[in-house]
């Protein structure tokens, strides 16, 4: 998510901020001692401003979640027949039953929560550590006696949080899988594909990369459908016997080729172009059905775009059986 175009208060935050907290560090830098800086006066303006910037960041992401993968102002027209562009809308056109998981936690929500954590410990470590070097809190305790290793007071906090971040984010790994699979039972899939990692060489001996491809696979309105997808190509495969066409993306325009049925040509038509449809090609025969295929570079926003396949590959099947 475009966090800088989307929120007015985040643009000013660091437009104002940032020189504010420049100049602020640098008065108080040239205000104090040569010879005894202290230093937890000078790097506490910017420690302050990091820790307002990232909340920012994670309150906006936590509120707005992953938004429409076009840029603003591309929306399609209220005429055309297009599937929604923002992804909980998208998923609830799409269900087939079950519960539906929108009030349960995003995997995105888990990530950001993880952010936050991990920000939240870059802080307190070294901000206990300052606190101790400079001797505002010069306490220490020996939790193995007056022998053993003596642990400073201020620490005790970033300590705290470590491991309480530590318990959560193996909590929230946890929620989040369950998460995931019931957002997937919502649309009648489940995980029907996950290779094992693959063994490849690195400059000090053998490595081990993730799984270049995953696969979800299910049936929905009584049709077989299997998803594809890895880093830079995705494919939707809906079983159902079809006439033979293709179709592909011309100007962010979805086109058939020569010879499409008529009913598919007019539900192609009635989509407006958009990005969404960028680098789509769809075909489909007798034997295999429809399969709607498309390649991009890997991003957050193509990784949720088989969604939009999936609506497009059901709407030419009820297309061509006359049922839209």
């Amino acid at each position: 998510m475009n966090i800088w175009g989307h929120s007015w208060l985040y643009r000013l935050y660091i437009i104002v901020g940032l020189p504010l907290m420049i100049a602020l560090t640098v008065f108080i830098t040239l205000r104090s001692d040569p010879y005894e800086p202290e230093i937890l006066p000078i790097i506490a303006p910017v420690l302050v401003w990091v820790a307002g910037l990232l909340i920012l960041q994670w309150t906006s992401l936590l509120s707005d979640g992953v938004g429409p993968v076009a840029p603003e102002g591309e929306e399609p027209l209220p005429e055309t027949a297009d599937p929604p562009l923002d992804r909980e809308a998208q998923r609830m056109v799409l269900r087939v039953g079950g519960r539906y998981a929108s009030s349960a936690p995003t995997p995105q929500s888990f990530a950001v929560r993880g952010f936050l954590l991990i920000t939240a410990f870059t802080i307190a470590l070294p901000a206990g550590a300052i606190l101790y070097m400079t001797g505002v809190v010069g306490a220490t305790i020996s939790p193995l006696g007056a022998g053993g290793p003596a642990i400073p007071v201020a620490v005790l906090p970033g300590l705290a949080l470590v491991a309480i971040g530590v318990l959560r984010l193996a909590g929230q790994y946890r929620q989040a899988i369950k998460v995931g699979d019931a957002r997937l039972n919502d649309l009648g899939l489940r995980v029907a594909g996950l290779p094992p990692p693959v063994a490849g060489p690195d400059p000090e001996g053998t490595s081990v990369r993730a799984a270049e491809r995953i696969a979800y696979a299910g049936e929905r309105h009584g049709r077989p459908v299997r998803i594809e997808q890895a880093a830079r190509a995705s494919s939707v495969h809906v079983a159902h016997p079809m006439p033979s066409f293709a179709a592909r993306e011309r100007g962010l325009a979805l086109s058939p080729d020569r010879g499409a049925p008529p009913a598919v040509a007019a539900a192609l038509a009635e989509l407006s172009p958009h990005p969404r449809w960028a680098n789509v090609r769809v075909t489909a025969d007798d034997d295999d059905g429809v399969i709607v295929e498309r390649y991009a570079d890997p991003s957050a926003a193509f990784q949720e775009l088989w969604l939009d396949d999936l609506w497009l590959a059901e709407r030419l099947v009820s297309a061509a059986d006359n049922r839209i």
